[in-house]
């Protein structure tokens, strides 16, 4: 890593990181990405498992290498049941940061992709085919009770709801929610620029708003995936320097490198396409401690 790559990720949180155990080929466990974050000078990751909770391995990882900040959270995936609130309250009393709707198994997930359950470019364990997709919408257009169930389980508890790869109608429906009703609650756009949900500077500014956060990541711009171009993402940056954006890896896969050079390969490269450098660091540092609720 570069010098100039490690003074951007100098206490860094990475909110995005994959881990092994893992439905995918992973570059390493949650203990290896936290021992690689400490070296890179960073002061916090949050793990993310497709297939469930990753609360329990963070808290022993975190007993494990102290001096970097290891948080985890919930993926309401078939898995676990889905839009599932008894595993967003067993999690969340577990010590859960953040609880994603849907990935691998949101109805957009495989509309955008082609594939339930997985990735054309990255295949998994499973032999079970996956049932049809979530969505997080009733056929009135309004969030399922389920979904609104969960809200008010997070109210108040500095627990950060992550859309996951539900699309646009879906995440906008969801805000206006979270607004019209006032709640307490964290919401985090994932990777904006992925496939799913793939949104445009349009979508991101009607849904700008406070506690509101839009994430940028290294893995929709790399080999395997190629959604966005860097330069794409660089101008996403130069254009709305005043949102509150969210710099995050998505890395953790076996073909790439391990996460905190993706991130630092990924932000140096965003400062040489022309972002500023403290709008860099913000979604790097200030953005994901304020978003966390951590100091």
């Amino acid at each position: 890593m570069s010098s100039a790559a490690r003074d951007l990720l100098e206490g860094a949180i990475d909110c995005h990181v994959h881990a092994a155990p893992s439905l995918f080929p992973r570059w390493g466990d949650g203990h290896a990405v936290a021992r690689a974050c400490a070296r890179a000078g960073m002061g916090g990751v949050v793990l993310k498992y497709h297939h469930g909770s990753s609360v329990e391995m963070a808290a022993a990882v975190h007993a494990s290498t102290p001096s970097v900040r290891v948080l985890g959270g919930v993926v309401l995936n078939r898995f676990v049941g889905g839009l599932n609130p008894d595993a967003v309250d067993a999690a969340v009393a577990l010590g859960a940061k953040v609880v994603w709707l849907p990935t691998l198994h949101a109805a957009f997930h495989g509309q955008a992709l082609g594939v339930q359950g997985g990735f054309p470019f990255q295949h998994s364990a499973l032999r079970r085919k996956a049932g049809a997709g979530i969505g997080i919408l009733g056929e009135d257009g309004r969030l399922a009770p389920e979904v609104l169930e969960i809200v008010e389980l997070l109210e108040g508890r500095g627990v950060v709801l992550a859309t996951g790869h539900v699309g646009y109608p879906e995440i906008a429906a969801l805000a206006a929610h979270l607004r019209e009703a006032k709640r307490d609650v964290p919401l985090l756009v994932n990777h904006v620029r992925f496939f799913a949900p793939r949104l445009t500077m349009e979508e991101i500014a009607a849904l700008a708003g406070e506690r509101t956060w839009f994430e940028l990541c290294f893995f929709t711009t790399c080999a395997m995936a190629r959604a966005a171009t860097v330069d794409e993402v660089a101008g996403m940056l130069r254009e709305r320097p005043d949102l509150p954006w969210i710099v995050a890896s998505d890395a953790g896969q076996a073909q790439n490198p391990a996460p905190p050079e993706a991130l630092g390969g990924f932000v140096e490269r965003l400062v040489a396409a022309g972002a500023m450098e403290g709008v860099v660091r913000r979604g790097l540092v200030d953005n994901p401690r304020e978003m966390l609720g951590v100091e």
